[in-house]
């Protein structure tokens, strides 16, 4: 039978390390236990509110998750919505990650994800919209033509399984994409918008799980590259 005063102790120091924890972690710090009966105890203590879910298999500390401003993006959402009604969309905007940025850019861009076949009629709808669009540019096409303007908007395929709502992505997504997509456009510097995602996870709860499994869909090591003491 398990000792409560145990468990918690094994808490205790692993978020004296860090925020937040695996359960591969917490049996780890508790090896004469077995796992299952590690994993119920984790469980009955999240419930009791000593420790907070961070995604399957995750925990931590931190009691407030962060809600993410979605206002950048309603009109394009609402506008593909509108426009595509059957149509899976995706969307966020550089002007999201104002959390986690020091230096902030005067002009942003907001990134719509489709399926790629719809691709060019989006790109051919947006621009009839007013929009400033760029359909799937390649390196070439992104070296030579892009520029940032007033309500410029980058339409790429969407990743099966994209953590979003309602067509809005999730921090999750958004932080992974900065990786995958927004680097080759040079309007994010890498090194500080790792820093500030640090700090932001660090402030408030995400999900774990879900950052790192779509990290690995996109073939992005985002945890590799956050603050190494954030994890246990």
């Amino acid at each position: 039978m398990m000792n409560k005063k145990n468990i918690l102790d094994a808490i205790n120091r692993l978020f004296e390390r860090a925020p937040y924890f695996s359960i591969n972690a917490m049996r780890d710090a508790l090896p004469e236990y077995k796992p299952n009966s590690v994993k119920s105890y984790v469980s009955l203590l999240k419930i009791e509110g000593l420790i907070f879910d961070a995604g399957c298999g995750w925990y931590s500390s931190i009691k407030e998750t962060y809600r993410l401003d979605t206002a950048p993006v309603e009109k394009l959402v609402e506008k593909l919505k509108t426009s595509f009604p059957s149509l899976e969309v995706v969307c966020w905007s550089t002007e999201q990650l104002n959390d986690m940025l020091l230096h902030q850019p005067a002009k942003h861009v907001q990134f719509a994800y489709v399926e790629r076949p719809a691709i060019n009629r989006v790109a051919d709808k947006l621009r009839k919209s007013g929009y400033h669009v760029y359909a799937n540019p390649g390196k070439e096409q992104i070296r030579r033509t892009f520029k940032v303007e007033d309500n410029t908007v980058v339409v790429l395929p969407i990743t099966t399984e994209s953590p979003q709502s309602n067509g809005f992505a999730a921090i999750e997504k958004i932080m992974v994409d900065v990786l995958a997509d927004a680097l080759p456009f040079a309007i994010i510097n890498i090194d500080e918008f790792c820093k500030g995602a640090s700090t932001l996870i660090r402030k408030y709860r995400i999900d774990i799980c879900l950052l790192n499994r779509y990290s690995i869909r996109r073939k992005r090591d985002i945890l590799s590259l956050l603050d190494k003491t954030l994890f246990n």
